[in-house]
């Protein structure tokens, strides 16, 4: 993973659960660092990107670009069954363009870390419009492309 940080709508694990009832949208499927509950009160995620995230007191977070997915969402892990339809379901409803990518399956959010802090189950979540923070994407990007050779391809399947 290229972020510093991954945090994830709870009304993302929602929406694709209406998607794909029959599944099973444990948080652990992608693997957040900070699980988003705000009963939709911040918007959509999709929405977040460029923006800070004030969390708790003191946390501030500058959520950057969508998180690409591949199958290790759809591995078992302890209390969880292998479930293929998973990545099916978000390739369906969470195609984005992600910078070097192209277009991605993506579901959550890297962020980079503004001000670190502490986080507790319950936290206040703000969200503020910013400008964007200078060389954010950049470095991301880069991360992304470092070793790389030829073009970028995305697999869905």
């Amino acid at each position: 993973d290229i972020g510093a940080l991954h945090v994830l709508a709870a009304g993302t694990l929602g929406m694709l659960a209406s998607e794909y009832p029959a599944g099973d949208w444990d948080p652990r499927r992608l693997r957040p660092n900070i699980l988003i509950d705000d009963g939709g009160e911040l918007g959509e995620e999709d929405d977040w990107l460029g923006c800070r995230l004030n969390i708790g007191a003191a946390v501030v977070v500058h959520v950057v670009m969508p998180v690409p997915r591949c199958v290790m969402t759809t591995l078992a892990q302890p209390g969880l069954p292998r479930d293929l339809g998973v990545l099916k379901t978000i390739a369906r409803v969470g195609r984005k363009q992600v910078p070097s990518l192209g277009e991605a399956v993506c579901a959550g959010s890297y962020a980079e870390v503004v001000r670190p802090g502490v986080v507790r189950t319950g936290d206040p979540v703000d969200l503020q419009r910013v400008e964007p923070r200078e060389h954010a994407l950049a470095g991301m990007i880069q991360k992304l492309t470092e070793g790389r050779a030829g073009p970028a391809q995305t697999v869905t399947e």
